[in-house]
């Protein structure tokens, strides 16, 4: 997803199979580097023809000094053999060209119509380094790309919660009370219920087109999932998919674990269940993350940091936020610039603040300094952009 959402970013509009055979070219390039036992097994953990003829090659490598130690192997064999990983499932295949573009879409971090980036993807690309882009590049054996830091995997379970908490939060909520491991066809299993009863709650609330062309699409996938019940895991199909997709990469967001890095069994940590119990208990409406996620993600992660209430500290952070992602016409969404604001604040160990808090800092701020702090407001009346017209931390000393 690093790599997607820059290479998206250097054109104004792309397409699906631009971006993902991009994507999949890139890490699929071949590239010499030294032959470890750690990469053997990882890829005699692997399904293919060559595998046996890798371990071989691999094998030989080892007794070999260098330079003659290497062995060719594609970049994401490279990185995924690392040990530093809590799963090395996930390797792309030819057929996986589209899976990563959608997500993006999915994730708000890319347009549906023409592929080009949303504000959301500039807040991903802050949190990611120039070392780790230029590891997609050149294989690097410092820099690791799939490792994901503190803040990287802060904004990814809110953008995964976010999106898809109407789902989410109800499978995840049951797996809680399996006791120790469960499978990711396990997990499918579940999910037509909860996509039928999400239908259920949604349907009477419909409004537009829109919203019942995605209630139909979420029966037609719970009765495609449904043929799948009660089978094991074959790797294709939409239950293996769907559940996937919902488990899978929460193992690198350390909500779940693998006892085996390569099979697809899971089981909570101990962040993860302590996160996962307490925003299950009520997914309230619409925008309820925003006064929960952050204490309980701090809380269950056991970072020690303090809740920011004072308008100084959060403004510091607000405005630092803001001067990365506004426009040209100095305008920057709220939301994108809060939970930039507020991750940045974490990495940086200062503490924390809810995006509720940042949004209620931001009104005090305009009604003193009208003139300095602008919003945008849409015709529901919320507030979607800020402007600052000039520093509001020399306007706003103390």
């Amino acid at each position: 997803m690093k790599y997607l959402v820059m290479r998206a970013s250097l054109s104004a509009t792309s397409s699906l199979q631009v971006l993902g055979n991009d994507l999949l070219q890139t890490v699929s390039k071949k590239v010499l580097l030294p032959a470890t036992p750690e990469l053997a097994e990882y890829v005699r953990l692997q399904k293919g023809k060559e595998t046996k003829a890798i371990i071989n090659g691999i094998e030989a490598a080892m007794k070999q000094s260098p330079p003659d130690n290497r062995i060719s192997l594609e970049l994401q064999d490279a990185y995924l053999a690392s040990e530093d990983l809590p799963s090395c499932s996930g390797k792309l295949v030819s057929n996986d060209w589209k899976n990563y573009p959608r997500l993006a879409i999915a994730l708000g971090l890319l347009r549906k119509e023409n592929l080009s980036t949303l504000v959301r993807s500039q807040v991903l690309l802050q949190l990611v380094s120039t070392d780790e882009l230029n590891a997609f590049k050149e294989y690097s054996p410092d820099t690791n790309p799939l490792e994901l830091t503190l803040q990287q995997r802060l904004f990814f379970l809110f953008a995964f919660i976010e999106y898809d908490r109407h789902i989410l939060l109800p499978l995840h909520r049951v797996l809680l009370q399996c006791d120790g491991e469960f499978t990711d066809w396990q997990a499918g299993d579940l999910l037509p219920e909860i996509m039928r009863d999400l239908c259920r709650k949604m349907r009477p609330m419909a409004r537009s087109g829109a919203e019942t062309v995605y209630l139909e699409k979420l029966l037609r996938t719970a009765e495609a999932i449904e043929q799948w019940r009660g089978k094991p895991y074959n790797g294709k199909g939409v239950r293996d998919e769907a559940a996937t997709l919902r488990l899978e990469p929460f193992v690198d967001l350390g909500v779940l674990a693998k006892k085996n890095r390569f099979s697809y069994r899971y089981e909570f940590t101990p962040a993860g269940r302590h996160l996962m119990t307490e925003l299950t208990k009520d997914e309230g409406e619409d925008g309820y993350l925003d006064n929960v996620f952050f204490p309980k993600a701090v809380e269950a992660f056991n970072l020690g940091l303090s809740e920011l209430l004072e308008d100084d500290e959060i403004l510091h952070f607000v405005y630092q936020s803001y001067c990365k992602l506004a426009s040209p016409l100095g305008y920057a969404p709220i939301r994108e610039v809060l939970l930039l604001a507020i991750i940045s604040a974490i990495g940086a160990d200062k503490g924390y603040f809810q995006i509720s808090t940042g949004l209620e800092m931001l009104h005090r701020l305009q009604r003193r300094l009208p003139n300095v702090v602008r919003f945008n407001v849409d015709r529901m009346g919320n507030l979607n952009f800020v402007k600052f017209t000039k520093s509001p931390l020399a306007a706003n000393p103390g």
